[in-house]
């Protein structure tokens, strides 16, 4: 669901695009046309009350992944994505959380579990697999050995019990972006990702609002399909709201605008000023005070000297 804040959706002014991982677009609203992807389905009708759910019909392995529905709207864009996944396979991987937010310097765990189906993970049919944005490999568990990138560690002890969780040592800028942990046992695969956000300390730290979720699931046939929203927050350029809903959901996801956010560092400022001035005034009053009592008092002490003069 998306919402321009009208309260009538010009259709000419308006681009939807849904984009598979990767890049691929298999859904496309410009110019009052529809292009779809073969078996995706995306409602003109919907449009003109902000639904640009999208559907697809009979979901296989390879329709697994991310997928990003951008609106446009006049001069304003703004984007959210979701996880697909598909059940049907024992292999289900799980990172927590989706976005976090970690000091220079600092140690950060990076958490993922998995779960085979089987009580029992042969290490010899595992491969786990972490990549950092770029496609850069940074860790890599296969055929009992494990590559790391220098920084991080991955413990092939946790991967007995399904945990293939990433340390990463003394945190910089260069680390920042999506990292991806991806999973391979036996003939199946799955992937989850998550973002990482690094803060320099010395910097002023503006909170940003998190976009919260909960796991929906859609049945079609014989097939259940996951979808599990990912909790990111996009900047959005003035647009007051935009929602989302998952493939033929009802439920929304609301991303709110950060502008409300950048705006308290002026008003800081602006209760600073008036603090400064006015402790300047009160300064000034206490002057004022004191060489008013002073002259009073000078003036006193003379009229009583001249009082005296006068009776001798």
């Amino acid at each position: 669901m998306f919402d321009t804040g009208e309260s009538h959706i010009d259709l000419t002014q308006l681009t939807v695009t849904w984009i598979f991982e990767g890049g691929h677009i298999v859904a496309d609203f410009s110019q009052g046309e529809i292009t779809h992807w073969h078996g995706v389905k995306l409602f003109k009708d919907g449009l003109h009350n902000g639904n640009a759910s999208l559907l697809i019909h009979s979901v296989t392995k390879d329709d697994e992944g991310y997928y990003r529905c951008q609106v446009k709207y006049s001069s304003e864009t703004a984007f959210q994505q979701m996880n697909l996944h598909i059940q049907g396979s024992g292999l289900h991987v799980s990172v927590s959380p989706l976005k976090t937010r970690v000091r220079v310097g600092s140690n950060v765990l990076l958490s993922c579990m998995f779960d085979t189906g089987e009580s029992h993970i042969d290490l010899t049919q595992l491969t786990v697999t972490w990549i950092f944005e770029g496609g850069h490999i940074v860790a890599d568990f296969n055929q009992g050995e494990i590559a790391h990138w220098h920084g991080v560690k991955l413990f092939k002890d946790g991967l007995h019990n399904g945990n293939a969780s990433l340390l990463i040592h003394s945190v910089t800028k260069d680390d920042e972006g999506y990292y991806r942990c991806q999973v391979k046992y036996s003939s199946e695969s799955a992937f989850q990702q998550m973002n990482v956000h690094i803060q320099d300390p010395e910097a002023d730290s503006t909170e940003i609002p998190v976009l919260r979720t909960t796991s929906m699931t859609e049945q079609e046939g014989n097939q259940v399909t996951q979808v599990i929203p990912v909790t990111d927050v996009y900047e959005v350029e003035s647009m007051t709201a935009v929602k989302m809903s998952s493939v033929t959901q009802s439920k929304e996801v609301v991303l709110k605008s950060t502008d409300t956010a950048k705006e308290t560092q002026p008003m800081a400022l602006l209760k600073r000023e008036h603090s400064i001035i006015l402790g300047c005034l009160v300064v000034i009053v206490i002057i004022a005070a004191s060489v008013l009592i002073y002259f009073c008092s000078r003036k006193r002490q003379k009229d009583k000297t001249a009082e005296s003069d006068a009776d001798l």
